[in-house]
């Protein structure tokens, strides 16, 4: 069974092309010998049919693309051209074709008639032999040209619709007659991104022969050099974080390099094997429910490709390998009735968040003149823009606010929305040049010297798993028992009129770490397909959280170490879930993932149950000085209404006691309200069934006691302040078992992670009484914290053994087995990778005195893992030779590899 475009190929096999292929030239300007100035552009090919050629020249028209051919016969040709007047009030991209040194009169790319057409080009005499054919692009305003047709049979009209147009490309050779098959793979990864990069990196190590296919030049996705976003993840980052762990250490780093560092580390694995240039087309169902193949062509030879495979993972980011498949999927926004979402709208709709392109400017030493072409968008005044939408000079992170297409669909309307992308920036850099009063004296030296034709998504398909991720899990920090990723991002979603949108660009909320469950990484529907990215199965709400690039990278590495326990027992992702999950949880751990409140309990791992010893331990008092230094707000102010909802199990509420700071002078009282809610959800309540007043100390922190003496029913209830200034509520270190937090947005209550201090009178089994003060541990940096299970810090917690500052390197830390063991591999996790060891060494103590093992200088790395000759010992030392300032060592693991 064979489905989407593959099927319109094969078919075209079967019946003879209109006209005699003889004749018939057929040449498909991707395939230019020389493309000059002309750039290939594959991003709509599934819209359109194919790759193309486009001019993008920011200074005027572009050096000729050209090609030779034969013409087998002198006499009359007509000629055809399948081009684009991608704006038909302006037909800004328009060229000429020239046959040998004659320019044909006709001029294409002003048809006036939307989207792709074939424009006649006339008859025209051509000699027999060589021929050069060119494109001269006349604008240097994105020109787009697909195929160029030379036919003897005067009368023949290529056809428009795909299907038949697909089957004169291979009955003219514009795309390969046979079916080229790879394979089989263990694991077939379609997307290059960093979700897919991960995913088949990780499915590589594991042992699975593995074939990434991306559509692209370039890996990295919106990180490549094509989009250059930089990539983004956990912004809780609290006290002593390193940040994610696993896949993504070993390539974080500067955004202008994520295509390159991704490139090497793909290259580097044997068991991989990467396919730039190569569009995934369709698929092949061996029977419904189960993939065979994906279907391919290589965009640089239009050679088509079957590539088979045993698993299948998908990071397009459209989810198109599982709208293919016939996976269950969603385009658009939930109503709030199906999940209660406070993120939701009221009624679903087709609504998505948009996409971004980006430009940079250079600075030059004379005024550079510019003049905006006529299809740009005018704005001639600042207040033109919407709020916070105004452009700058620089390249910068701001430019996340040129986004549109969420009122388009984001998949059929690609290639639309780039272009009102194009018109938004060439508009937003003539307002800096030549209208606004703030910034055209500082931009007059200033040139635009590159815009981005490659547009960076942030939504369109999500695919439906055995679990769809709501606001709620984010919201309550639920750890899922199958978590096998996590996130820390908080949902930012995006307004869909994007740039032209009157709300801000953006609105924020939920911030806080969330684990990703397995379930929601796999298709409910084709048992062998499994996703990362922005294709999982998540609400769009969700999706606001779960969408930043290197927290679907870590779900790219959960799901290609899944292919490899699929490859293991022979197994489908779903029996993972039901069978293998700790397995796969403990794989991840051992790769350096990090799982929410997950431990090493790797049974293969020496180092577990092992006696820790240390040359010195820093004081305990140095890690509040750490945290101090390293801390983030924990108290937020009264800028807002905000409330806390909870649970009541007595029939009264004496009281209600909240922690709050004030910088105020001067006593300030405050009205608290209580109102009543359905659920731990529920904020919809308008009406104060009561109200209690207190008064907060000057210049204070501690709890202020709210008297309401009510008699109650059992349920639930939320109490709110409203805004003050100089005023503060602290939030608890650990979440609450059935209670909430929120903040009104002026519309509406926002739910929340996290939860607000508050205190009960009568008090209540749930919740025990809330306290500020920090953990407490005589010795916080002990040796014992190197297996302990945590290879980083948790909510402030170190996790670590640091050696004391005052005593001089070298310093170690050594692990007793109790008994001879043999091991070949060490990995070491410190602190952060700013509190790292540089130069460090490993010995073993063979009954008399410790032996090296391994050393290493110049070390990088947060993790490390260390691989030297079999020994058999039963100690293992790490010994610190040089230092960072506060290195702490979190984890060390032991090992015996085959």
């Amino acid at each position: 069974m064979q489905v989407m475009m593959c099927s319109l190929l094969l078919a075209a096999l079967g019946g003879p092309a209109n006209t005699d292929s003889k004749h018939t030239l057929w040449l498909e300007t991707e395939m230019f010998q020389h493309l000059g100035g002309w750039v290939r552009d594959t991003q709509f090919m599934d819209q359109m049919g194919s790759t193309f050629l486009l001019a993008v020249g920011l200074r005027g028209p572009v050096e000729d693309a050209w090609t030779e051919v034969a013409v087998p016969a002198a006499g009359q040709y007509r000629l055809w051209v399948r081009c684009h007047d991608w704006l038909p009030e302006h037909s800004p991209g328009r060229f000429q074709v020239v046959l040998g040194d004659k320019p044909v009169e006709h001029v294409f790319g002003q048809s006036k008639r939307a989207g792709w057409v074939w424009e006649d080009g006339g008859v025209q005499r051509l000699p027999a032999g060589k021929l050069q054919v060119r494109l001269k692009d006349l604008t240097g305003h994105y020109s787009r040209c697909d195929v160029i047709v030379l036919t003897a049979d005067l009368d023949y009209r290529p056809p428009a619709e795909l299907e038949k147009l697909q089957a004169e490309r291979i009955a003219h050779g514009g795309l390969s007659r046979e079916v080229k098959t790879l394979g089989p793979y263990d694991t077939v990864v379609v997307g290059g991104g960093l979700a897919g990069t991960f995913a088949a990196v990780a499915s590589a190590r594991h042992g699975c022969r593995t074939i990434l296919v991306q559509n692209r030049p370039v890996l990295g996705g919106n990180a490549s050099e094509e989009i250059l976003v930089e990539p983004q993840g956990d912004t809780t980052r609290e006290p002593l974080d390193p940040g994610e762990g696993g896949l993504i250490e070993e390539v974080r780093g500067p955004v202008q390099e994520y295509s390159k560092r991704l490139l090497q580390l793909v290259q580097a694995e044997p068991n991989l094997h990467l396919l730039l240039n190569t569009h995934a087309t369709g698929v092949e169902l061996a029977r419904p429910g189960q993939i065979a193949a994906v279907l391919a062509l290589d965009t640089s030879t239009n050679q088509r490709l079957r590539i088979t495979g045993k698993m299948f993972i998908d990071c397009t980011g459209d989810g198109a390998i599982g709208a293919w498949a016939g996976a269950e999927y969603r385009h658009g926004r939930e109503p709030r009735s199906l999940y209660n979402e406070t993120r939701a709208p009221e009624e679903a709709d087709s609504r998505t968040m948009g996409g971004t392109l980006r430009y940079a400017s250079e600075l030059r030493s004379s005024p550079v003149p510019f003049q905006a072409p006529a299809w740009a968008y005018r704005f001639e005044r600042c207040d033109d823009f919407g709020v916070h939408r105004h452009p700058q000079i620089h390249f910068g992170g701001w430019q996340w606010i040129i986004e549109y297409g969420g009122m388009k669909n984001t998949v059929d309307d690609a290639e639309h929305i780039r272009d009102e992308l194009l018109r938004i920036i060439w508009g937003m850099w003539d307002h800096v040049k030549n209208h606004c009063p703030k910034l055209k004296k500082e931009a007059q030296n200033y040139e635009l010297v590159w815009v981005s034709h490659v547009v960076g998504k942030r939504e369109s398909r999500r695919l439906l798993g055995d679990y769809v991720m709501t606001e709620h899990d984010i919201a309550r920090q639920v750890l899922f028992p199958d978590r096998v990723a996590y996130g820390g991002w908080g949902i930012d979603l995006h307004p869909p009129g994007g740039f032209w949108d009157k709300l801000p660009p953006a609105e924020f909320s939920h911030k806080s770490k969330f684990s990703i469950p397995f379930r929601s990484l796999y298709t409910k529907d084709v048992e062998n397909l499994m996703m990362a990215g922005r294709c999982i199965s998540v609400s769009h709400a969700a999706l606001g959280a779960t969408r930043v690039m290197i927290t679907c990278g870590v779900q790219g590495q959960a799901v290609g170490t899944a292919a490899a326990v699929c490859k293991k027992y022979q197994v489908l992702p779903r029996q993972i879930y039901q069978n293998y999950i700790p397995e796969l949880q403990q794989m991840l751990l051992k790769d350096g993932c990090y799982l929410i409140d997950l431990p090493n309990q790797d049974l293969k791992d020496l180092a577990l149950g092992a006696k820790a010893t240390a040359s010195s331990t820093a004081p305990g008092r140095l890690l509040q000085e750490m945290l101090k230094k390293e801390a983030t707000p924990r108290v937020h102010p009264l800028n807002h209404p905000r409330a806390v909802l909870f649970r009541v199990t007595a029939d009264r509420i004496n009281s209600i006691a909240l922690y709050l700071h004030s910088e105020n002078a001067k006593p300030t009282r405050l009205t608290l309200g209580l109102r009543s809610a359905k659920s731990v959800d529920d904020f919809s309540s308008a009406e104060d069934l009561a109200h209690a007043t207190a008064e907060v100390p000057p210049q204070s922190a501690g709890w202020v006691s709210f008297r309401f003496d009510r008699a109650v029913q059992p349920g639930y209830y939320y109490v709110w302040l409203g805004p003050q200034k100089g005023i503060g509520w602290a939030l608890l270190d650990q979440p609450r078992k059935e209670a909430t937090r929120a903040y009104h947005n002026g519309q509406q209550w926002i739910q929340m992670p996290e939860t607000y201090t508050f205190r009960l009178d009568p008090p209540s089994e749930l919740y025990p009484e809330a306290s500020e003060k920090p953990r407490s541990q005589d010795d916080p940096f002990a040796a014992a914290n190197v297996n302990n299970g945590f290879a980083r810090a948790v909510r402030g917690w170190p996790n670590a053994w640091h050696p004391d500052p005052k005593e001089p390197l070298p310093q170690w830390v050594a692990l007793d087995f109790g008994r001879p063991v043999e091991f070949n591999t060490v990995h070491v996790s410190f602190q952060t990778k700013q509190m790292r060891a540089e130069d460090f060494r490993l010995e073993a103590f063979d009954g008399q005195k410790w032996q090296p093992l391994a050393t290493v200088q110049g070390n990088k790395d947060r993790r490390r893992v260390v691989r030297f000759d079999r020994t058999k010992a039963s100690q293992l030392r790490l010994v610190i030779l040089k230092a960072a300032d506060g290195m702490g060592v979190c984890e060390i693991r032991v090992y015996d590899e085959p």
